[in-house]
């Protein structure tokens, strides 16, 4: 298999409603620019999937990142810290 992704990152986070929610999503797009896409690509990101989580009792979010190693996982981080 090609291209295989080795590690993974999960995030569920919770809001306390739907506005809280809709004000991160709306934050997160203006942080996570073409440019920083790029820089984290070259540090090894393959991936990233964000979607909500439908429920009737609360509201989360669930983020995926893929990354083609631990290593890559590790300089990524650095870049979000």
């Amino acid at each position: 298999m090609t291209n295989a992704i080795n590690y993974v990152n999960c995030m569920l986070i919770d809001f306390a409603s739907e506005n809280d929610l809709e004000l991160y999503l709306r934050c997160r797009e203006e942080i996570m620019t073409p440019e920083s896409y790029s820089r984290l690509a070259a540090a090894g990101l393959e991936r990233q999937i964000v979607s909500k989580v439908w429920s009737k009792v609360q509201f989360r979010i669930s983020t995926v990142f893929e990354y083609s190693s631990k290593e890559a996982f590790e300089e990524c981080r650095a870049i979000f810290g």
